[in-house]
């Protein structure tokens, strides 16, 4: 769940589920590629050995051994929406996996609808792969403690950074 994934990209064109997704600021299937989520994209299922651009962790060799992206646009350059709807659609069209590199940018903040949505996605994801779904959120980057939604959340896998010390980075919470 981010911007919209460059389906056509021929590092991701490969490993796109076969509906690509849906755009839940726009409210239709026309997915408009933004640069973040398809940087995302290729850290996970960028093609291996193709000699084009980089190497996803779970990309596979292009014969349908990498993992399936489904794009859950809910940002755009300028606006944002559909968080909770997200979520529902994901686990209702079989995702087992909800990456989500947002958070609220205020500490203590959330919308009921979302973590509802959350817990909707972490009962009935999972599709043939795992027994319900997996949600992970980004801890937040604002170099901070207290509880920063929804990466605080009993639901989520938070992650954060760590500098080559293995350290928690400047910017991270």
């Amino acid at each position: 769940m981010d911007g919209g994934i460059k389906y056509d990209h021929p590092d991701l064109a490969g490993n796109m589920w076969q509906g690509r997704g849906y755009n839940f600021i726009n409210g239709n299937t026309t997915i408009t590629p933004y640069f973040h989520a398809t940087h995302v994209a290729g850290t996970i299922a960028a093609l291996t050995n193709n000699n084009i651009g980089v190497s996803g962790i779970a990309g596979g060799s292009g014969s349908g051994d990498g993992v399936r992206l489904m794009s859950c646009q809910v940002f755009t350059a300028t606006t944002s929406g559909g968080f909770a709807q997200a979520f529902i659609y994901a686990a209702d069209s079989g995702a087992a996996i909800a990456q989500n590199s947002w958070g609220y940018t205020s500490v203590g903040v959330y919308e009921q609808s979302v973590l509802n949505a959350i817990d909707y996605f972490n009962r009935n994801g999972g599709g043939t792969v795992l027994s319900g779904g997996i949600t992970i959120f980004a801890a937040g980057n604002n170099n901070a403690s207290g509880k920063w939604y929804p990466g605080c959340y009993s639901g989520v896998v938070a992650v954060a950074a760590t500098n080559n010390n293995d350290v928690r980075s400047y910017y991270s919470n």
